[in-house]
């Protein structure tokens, strides 16, 4: 069993999992925990070869129509200059506040672009480049997919097809580079952020987004995690592994949090119901359940006061 971050043939099984999130039983897999970086991954891993077998366009945030964009509201106008001042070298104290509330955690770069360049690789429908493209942003997206492409070029958006950062662009170009939701679906998680670093001007920034195995719900609910969603999920990070293979390629972490919603506790509620106890209920049903979502909002913010929440973001920049 070789780790696929630093090669490492030492590794133990955590876990033994199905795909819950299509619901079948039958389709069985296996993450194991490489013994000398920590890494968490999948094996076999999921490719691109059998990238159609496990993806829909559903789950490719498919979107039929444009989505709206919000209008420009005052509200809306101060906190995105409030997160503008929040990224000042020498923010207010009350602005190093505002760095710990939701609003910053959630969407740290929904502010006004003033002309910046972004990338977002993996970038489905297109829907987070055209809120940033209105907020003044200079957008472009990487996709593999090739139906979400064509849709996010028909709203008039610079998208292209793959996932390699590097064939596409050679040259310093970005100044912010996002990957939401998207790292732990990689299988050479290296070879990005080599790609994402030649790509990013001096002192540019990387964004990262993904679930985080660490967590208290992955570790109470484990193969029933939600935010497993094997076979999809290759990678699964804690924040000391994630931060030490990020200064290894180059990169200074700015910050590492966790920001999560109810949806791991209330998915993974779910599934065990469904899975374990054999409860039959409505796909989806407990997730959108109001009152238990409301319930377990004060938990969740809980743990990720405390760092173990279950959807880590990272803000990195390229060291100078």
């Amino acid at each position: 069993m070789i780790c696929p971050s630093c090669q490492s043939p030492n590794a133990r099984r955590w876990i033994s999992c199905q795909d819950r999130l299509r619901n079948k039983p039958l389709d069985h897999h296996a993450y194991y925990r490489c013994l000398t970086c920590g890494l968490t991954f999948l094996h076999p891993q999921t490719t691109s070869q059998s990238y159609d077998q496990h993806y829909d366009a559903q789950y490719l945030s498919h979107v039929a129509e444009r989505p709206r964009v919000p209008s420009d509201t005052a509200r809306r106008l101060r906190l995105m200059q409030e997160r503008e001042r929040a990224w000042e070298q020498n923010p207010s104290f009350f602005s190093r506040l505002f760095r710990r509330t939701g609003f910053f955690r959630h969407t740290p770069f929904k502010m006004l672009g003033h002309g910046k360049r972004l990338l977002d690789v993996g970038s489905g429908a297109g829907t987070f480049l055209l809120t940033q493209q209105h907020l003044g942003w200079n957008v472009s997206g990487l996709e593999p997919s090739q139906s979400m492409v064509e849709q996010s070029r028909s709203w008039g958006l610079d998208v292209r097809q793959g996932f390699s950062i590097a064939e596409q662009w050679k040259e310093p170009t970005f100044d912010v580079v996002v990957l939401n939701q998207v790292f732990e679906h990689l299988t050479d998680p290296r070879q990005i952020l080599r790609d994402a670093r030649q790509a990013l001007t001096q002192g540019g920034i990387l964004y990262l987004n993904m679930p985080t195995n660490q967590s208290v719900v992955a570790q109470v609910f484990r193969s029933f995690w939600f935010n497993l969603d094997a076979p999809r999920h290759n990678l699964l990070f804690s924040p000391s592994t994630l931060r030490t293979l990020l200064q290894e390629e180059g990169f200074e972490v700015l910050d590492l949090y966790t920001a999560s919603s109810t949806k791991g506790w209330t998915g993974s509620i779910e599934y065990f119901l469904r899975d374990a106890l054999h409860v039959p209920l409505v796909d989806g049903r407990l997730r959108r359940h109001h009152l238990l979502n409301l319930l377990l909002k004060p938990l969740v913010r809980l743990l990720d006061w405390i760092g173990y929440g279950d959807n880590l973001h990272v803000i990195a920049k390229t060291e100078l």
